[in-house]
């Protein structure tokens, strides 16, 4: 292969890669998913927690939590 055209090739995979975005900003997408897929996850807990407990349970696990933090 000469270099003429490797250097046509490395530079049309460079454009390829520039427009498909691929640049790594896909990773903070998905970590922002995944931040609140977990927020979601613990308010279903709550939430849960909160219609089975009797009110003195779930006094008594609220203020452990605040100790906890």
């Amino acid at each position: 292969m000469a270099d003429p055209e490797l250097a046509a090739l490395r530079a049309a995979r460079l454009s390829q890669l520039q427009k498909s975005g691929s640049d790594g900003n896909d990773q903070g997408v998905g970590a922002s998913e995944d931040a609140e897929k977990r927020r979601a996850e613990e308010q279903m807990r709550r939430d849960l927690l909160a219609t089975t407990l009797e009110p003195a349970a779930r006094e008594r696990r609220t203020s452990s939590l605040h100790v906890l933090c």
